[in-house]
């Protein structure tokens, strides 16, 4: 498990992110608690580039890959497939992004890498930076990203909770069905802690200390 902490203000934000215990899933669970005395509303975005295939094709075709990257629109997010080629396998992306409340504005998304950031601007995107509306439009785009935005209201002393939730799988109707089950924040909670478990045996049978691990994660990160 990662873990990152930031504050902002009276607004502290703690990331913890798994591979779900037994489920091809990345879980990122986002706490927010704002900690002021005054009600705030904030936009909570999340960006990711989706590949599917392996790291060597990406890097030798890139944009000739892109162009075999296929969005729907389904009931818990965006499934993004790969288009075979020859001998490959199908692969499909469902990814989701959740709140358990304070949501105050429907789910926003964008594909395209150049609305989101604007011409040749590598920095924090436009859209984002000046809290312009998402497109919602689903298509084929020649540099394809995934980015969601969730606008909540968090009273004062309050906390809200969110998870992006990354399902994978060559079975489409599996990757739909594992983003639906982790949808349920109790069933994303079993998930860490069954984690937390299984670290803690196998730090057990290395005899590594939790310092030990600490520092060992800072060393790959």
């Amino acid at each position: 498990m990662s873990q990152t902490i930031i504050t902002n203000d009276n607004i502290k934000t703690k990331i913890k992110t798994i591979i779900a215990p037994n489920d091809n899933v990345e879980i990122r669970n986002i706490k927010i608690t704002n900690n002021g005395n005054n009600e705030e509303i904030l936009e909570v975005c999340s960006i990711l580039e989706p590949v599917l295939s392996t790291e060597g094709t990406d890097y030798a075709h890139k944009a000739f890959n892109n162009l075999f990257l296929k969005y729907e629109e389904i009931e818990n997010g965006i499934l993004i497939k790969r288009n075979k080629r020859g001998e490959e396998k199908n692969v499909f992306l469902a990814v989701g992004f959740f709140a358990d409340k304070g949501n105050i504005e429907k789910l926003e998304y964008e594909i395209d890498k150049e609305k989101l950031y604007g011409r040749l601007n590598n920095k924090i995107p436009k859209k984002i930076e000046n809290s312009e509306k998402f497109s919602n439009n689903l298509g084929l785009v020649v540099d394809p990203i995934l980015s969601f935005r969730r606008t909540i209201k968090i009273g004062k002393q309050e906390k809200v909770e969110l998870n992006l939730i990354i399902s994978v799988s060559e079975n489409r109707e599996e990757a739909i069905e594992k983003l639906s089950n982790y949808k349920s924040f109790e069933n994303v909670k079993r998930a860490f802690e069954i984690s937390k478990i299984r670290n803690e045996e196998n730090a057990r049978y290395l005899q590594v200390t939790g310092q030990e691990m600490q520092l060992y994660q800072k060393i790959l990160s």
